[in-house]
C-alpha cells in the first residue's frame, strides 16, 4: 500500500468517525427535546410516577423488589426472609468482590420524608455475629 493511499484511508476513516459522532449528538439532542416536550405537556415526571408506585406497593412485594434489585446488581444467593419476628432483617444475599465474598443482610423501609437514625442503629445491633461489620 502506498503512502498516498494510506493517508486517504486515514482521512476517510476520521471523516466517518466525525460524521458518526455528529449523528449521535443529533439523536441525543432530539431525545432530550422529546423528553422536555412530554414534561411541558403536563405529563407527570417518571420519577414521581415511580415513587407513587413504590409507596403504594404492598410490603412483601416491596421486599421482593429489593431482593430482585440486589440480584440485578450482582448479588448471589439472594433470599427474601421478611416475616414476623425476623429481627428486622428482610433478606440476605452474598456479594462477591474479586476473591472475597460478603454476606449481606438487608432491611426494607419505605418512609415518606426523612428517615430517622434510630431504625438504622437498631438494625445494625440485630445483625448476626457472623455478619458484624469489621469482623
Amino acid at each position: 500500500m502506498e503512502k498516498g493511499e494510506l493517508e486517504r484511508l486515514v482521512k476517510e476513516f476520521r471523516a466517518s468517525r466525525r460524521a458518526a459522532r455528529r449523528e449521535r449528538k443529533k439523536r441525543e439532542a432530539e431525545a432530550e427535546d422529546r423528553d422536555e416536550t412530554v414534561r411541558e405537556d403536563g405529563g407527570q415526571d417518571w420519577k414521581e410516577r415511580l415513587l407513587g408506585i413504590l409507596l403504594e406497593m404492598p410490603p412483601d412485594r416491596f421486599e421482593h423488589l429489593a431482593g430482585r434489585l440486589l440480584r440485578e446488581a450482582g448479588f448471589t444467593n439472594t433470599r427474601v426472609t421478611g416475616r414476623s419476628g425476623d429481627g428486622g432483617i428482610d433478606g440476605l444475599g452474598v456479594y462477591r468482590l474479586s476473591l472475597v465474598s460478603f454476606p449481606v443482610f438487608f432491611q426494607c423501609k419505605r418512609y415518606r420524608g426523612a428517615v430517622e437514625p434510630v431504625p438504622s442503629v437498631t438494625f445494625v445491633a440485630r445483625w448476626p455475629a457472623e455478619a458484624t461489620p469489621g469482623c
